[in-house]
């Protein structure tokens, strides 16, 4: 798993924590929402899919 992976999935996981652990109720909880799904394409889209190494 590369980099941008997995700091997609961290802040993934931040944001489940601050959504629903945590319960703040502000519309910038989400930011770290779109920032992960923005680090998890761009991880997807530079892989190298003929290299098993970082799968």
């Amino acid at each position: 798993m590369n980099r941008w992976l997995a700091g997609g999935f961290a802040l993934l996981l931040l944001w489940v924590w601050i959504a629903f652990i945590a319960a703040w109720p502000s519309g910038w909880a989400h930011l770290p929402l779109a920032a992960g799904v923005v680090l998890i394409a761009v991880g997807i889209v530079r892989s190298d899919p003929g290299n098993d190494a970082e799968r």
